[in-house]
């Protein structure tokens, strides 16, 4: 994006109190660890890599407009693995 990172938005629209209840899911190429934990910890309610090819991305698309978003924190927690957060996959 231009002029910002897509965690600096995260942040962003986290300090807007107009915003906050939003629930933010990052759509990310990166599959390192430290970069996904890092976004959960700044805000995100779940943490999407984008898949090989179309077919997984739609099938994947789907499956997360299924999650129950009227609780993003809940979301969030089903990704929280042995005390660290994990990709949607």
């Amino acid at each position: 994006m231009p002029g910002k990172n897509g965690l600096e938005c995260l942040v962003e629209i986290r300090n807007n109190q107009k915003l906050q209840q939003l629930p933010i899911v990052v759509f990310s190429s990166t599959t390192r660890p430290a970069n996904i934990e890092t976004a959960y910890e700044m805000g995100a309610d779940l943490f999407f890599i984008k898949p090989p090819n179309y077919n997984d991305l739609i099938n994947s698309i789907k499956a997360i407009l299924k999650l129950n978003w009227s609780n993003p924190s809940e979301v969030k927690e089903q990704y929280c693995v042995n005390g660290r957060y994990v990709a949607f996959m």
